[in-house]
């Protein structure tokens, strides 16, 4: 019985919106697309962005582009901190989960302290990037600064985008914490554990 009550709680909480979920760094809506079709190619494309605290950033995606339109080839992508070192990186290919619109390459987690950042990815005239955005949301403790750029290599793109409101093609998960009512469902999943556990030692 007291088995049956611990599994029906783990599934419970499992069922919970967000208490596991990690979360999406940026979302925009609209945009238009853009192709690098001179030289110098390859390119990095992507966004500054500042953190108002630590985060701990488990996956880095690539735009699905408008539409139903899948990417046609990988996409290196990384994070610099304001020092200009690469602190994550991976590589986004067409066979990735979609999440939100991106596809998503998952990496061992890395904490980023609070400061400003930039985020990038290769780009070879194969996959579009969006810019002219029209409108640009962020999650908690993280701020979309600028679209940035860096031609001619995969690095880090301190060159800030001439478009208003863009580069975007790459992203990044954050992980997230239990929310307030998990919290509360995981405490009384556990309190009635105990009040089980006693009515089965106690003598009658």
């Amino acid at each position: 019985m007291r088995r049956l009550f611990c599994a029906l709680i783990v599934a419970g909480l499992w069922s919970v919106p967000g208490l596991y979920a990690d979360n999406v760094a940026l979302n925009f809506t609209g945009g238009t697309s853009y192709y690098y079709v001179t030289n110098p190619l390859p390119n990095t494309i992507g966004w500054q962005f500042t953190l108002s605290a630590p985060v701990s950033v488990t996956s880095l995606g690539f735009y699905q582009t408008v539409g139903v339109v899948d990417i046609v080839a990988p996409h290196d992508v990384g994070i610099w901190d304001a020092s200009g070192n690469e602190v994550a990186s991976g590589t986004v290919t067409p066979t990735d989960p979609d999440i939100q619109g991106f596809l998503w390459d998952a990496i061992s987690p890395v904490t980023l302290p609070a400061g400003t950042y930039q985020i990038g990815a290769l780009v070879d005239n194969d996959d579009p990037y969006y810019a002219n955005a029209a409108s640009i949301s962020t999650v908690p403790g993280v701020t979309y600064d600028s679209g940035v750029y860096l031609l001619g290599a995969f690095g880090n793109p301190t060159s800030v985008g001439y478009e208003p409101d863009g580069r975007f093609g790459p992203d990044f998960m954050i992980a997230s914490v239990p929310e307030p009512g998990a919290m509360t469902l995981l405490l009384l999943g556990l309190g009635g554990l105990g009040f089980l556990r006693r009515r089965v030692v106690e003598p009658r």
